[in-house]
C-alpha cells in the first residue's frame, strides 16, 4: 500500500491511497468465493459453480463489494501514517475505476484536531453587575400586562385612517415586473403598525390608509436578502386594508390585579410580584452574562484554524433549529424562498465562534480530568420520557449530544468557580 499525504491547511489533509494489483485480486477472489457459497447456479452444486459463470451473473455486485472492502480494510492503516488525531470520520473521494488485474486507488479528506496552547483559564476577570429593579421597569411590565389583557375593538368609522399602534388585517400580493412572487401573498394578515414585525417601510405606508382602501407599496431588497424570491428586487405589494382595530387597555387598579391572578388582592400585590420576578430574571441574565464574558475572554486569547466539517455540522444544526421554529408556525423554508446558503453565510461567524468554544472547553476538560459520571447519565436518562424510543437511536443521541453537552457544562462550572468576579454598579 502506498500513501501520499497532502496538507490543505493545518487541520485538513488529503491522502491518496494506492493498493497493488495482488491486493485487489485477493480481495475479489474472496468475494467470489463467498458468493459461490451462497448462490445456486443451475447445473452446479452450491459452491461448485465456475468463476466465469459467477462473473457473468454477479460482476457488478462483486466489484462494489470489492471497492467497499478495499477502502474499509486500508483506510485506518493509511490514516495512521498521517500521525494526527481525526476529529471527524474521513470523507472518501476520487475512487479509481475498478479493474481486477490493476492497482486500485482513492483519496480521502481528513479533518484533524487543531493544535493550540490553552490560555490561562483560571482567574479570568469577570464583571458582575449589581441587580436592582426600578419603578420605571415595573411600570413597563404593567403596561405590557395591560396590552396582554386589553380588548381588541374594531373601528367602524369608515373615515378613520390607520395610525401607529393600530392592528390591521390586510390582504396582500407581492409582484416583481407584474408577475406574482411565489410564497409572497396572504389574506387577513395581522400587522401591528409601527412595530416593524412585518416590514418597516410597508407599515409606514399603511399609516393614513382607510378601511377598504388598496395601495401599491414598493420595497427594494438588498442582494444578500435571505429570501431568494425577494433578493435584489424592487417588489410591489398590492395591499388592501380589511379591518382597523385598536387595543382598549384596562384601568390599572385592584380589580385589574385580581383579573391577572386571584392571588393578588391589590395593585400593590401585583407590583411586588413583578418586582420579585424582575429580580429573578435579572439575576439569571447576570449569570448568563458572566458565562458569556467567560467564553468570550477564552476565545479572544487563543487563535487556531477550525475544522470546516465541524463548522458545517454546526451550521446544519442552526438551520434545522430555524426550520423547526418556522414549521411550528406553519412556514416551509423552501416555499417561503429562504436561502439556506445565505442564512449560512449570515450565521457563519457565530458557528465558528461556537465550534472554537467547544474545542477549547474539550481541551480544558481533558487537562482537568473533567468527565461525565455514569450516574449523571443515568439520572439524565431517567428524567426523560424514553418509552418507545429505539435504544440504538437513544444511545447515539446520548453519545453525540448529551455527554458532550454535560461535559461542557461541567467545564464551564469549573471555570466559573475559578474566575475572579468583580461586582460593578
Amino acid at each position: 500500500m502506498k500513501v501520499q499525504i497532502e496538507e490543505i491547511n493545518p487541520v485538513k489533509k488529503r491522502i491518496t491511497v494506492e493498493l497493488p494489483p495482488e491486493t485487489v485480486k485477493k480481495t475479489l477472489d474472496k468475494i467470489y468465493a463467498d458468493i459461490n457459497k451462497e448462490v445456486k447456479i443451475s447445473g452446479f452444486r452450491k459452491g461448485k459453480a465456475p468463476r466465469h459463470l459467477l462473473e457473468r451473473h454477479y460482476s457488478a455486485e462483486a466489484q462494489n463489494d470489492a471497492i467497499r472492502n478495499l477502502i474499509k480494510d486500508s483506510l485506518n492503516e493509511a490514516v495512521k501514517e498521517v500521525g494526527s488525531t481525526l476529529i471527524l470520520d474521513p470523507s472518501v473521494e476520487d475512487i479509481s475505476p475498478f479493474k481486477a488485474d490493476e492497482s486500485f486507488s482513492y483519496k480521502a479528506i481528513l479533518e484533524l484536531w487543531p493544535q493550540f496552547e490553552l490560555p490561562e483559564y483560571k482567574g479570568i476577570e469577570l464583571q458582575k453587575p449589581a441587580v436592582s429593579v426600578t419603578e420605571e421597569e415595573i411600570d413597563e411590565q404593567l403596561e405590557a400586562l395591560r396590552k396582554h389583557w386589553g380588548a381588541m375593538e374594531i373601528i367602524e368609522d369608515d373615515d378613520r385612517t390607520v395610525t401607529e399602534g393600530d392592528i390591521v388585517t390586510v390582504d396582500y400580493t407581492a409582484y416583481h415586473n407584474d408577475e406574482p412572487i411565489e410564497g409572497a401573498a396572504d389574506k387577513d394578515y395581522f400587522i401591528e403598525v409601527g412595530k416593524g414585525y412585518f416590514h418597516e417601510e410597508i407599515e409606514r405606508q399603511l399609516i393614513g390608509m382607510k378601511k377598504g382602501e388598496t395601495k401599491d407599496i414598493e420595497v427594494s431588497y438588498p442582494e444578500d436578502a435571505v429570501n431568494d424570491h425577494l433578493a435584489g428586487k424592487t417588489v410591489r405589494y398590492n395591499t388592501t386594508i380589511k379591518t382597523i382595530q385598536r387595543r382598549v387597555l384596562p384601568e390599572l387598579n385592584d380589580e385589574f390585579a385580581q383579573k391577572v391572578n386571584q392571588a393578588y388582592k391589590t395593585l400593590e400585590d401585583l407590583r411586588n410580584r413583578l418586582r420579585t420576578q424582575l429580580e429573578i430574571d435579572k439575576r439569571n441574565a447576570v449569570e448568563r452574562s458572566l458565562r458569556e464574558q467567560l467564553m468570550s475572554s477564552l476565545v479572544s486569547k487563543v487563535d487556531f484554524p477550525v475544522p470546516e466539517g465541524l463548522v458545517e455540522r454546526k451550521l446544519e444544526s442552526m438551520l434545522n433549529n430555524i426550520a423547526s421554529h418556522l414549521s411550528e408556525r406553519g412556514v416551509d423554508m423552501q416555499k417561503a424562498g429562504l436561502s439556506e446558503e445565505k442564512l449560512k453565510a449570515k450565521m457563519r461567524d457565530d458557528a465558528i465562534a461556537q465550534v472554537k468554544t467547544e474545542l477549547i472547553l474539550e481541551k480544558i476538560a481533558t487537562q482537568e480530568n473533567i468527565e461525565v459520571e455514569e450516574s449523571e447519565i443515568r439520572n439524565y436518562v431517567n428524567s426523560m420520557n424514553t418509552r418507545g424510543m429505539d435504544q440504538h437511536t437513544l444511545y447515539n443521541a446520548i453519545l453525540q449530544h448529551v455527554i458532550p453537552s454535560m461535559k461542557a457544562q461541567k467545564t464551564v462550572d469549573f471555570l466559573m468557580k475559578n474566575a475572579n468576579i468583580q461586582e460593578v454598579a
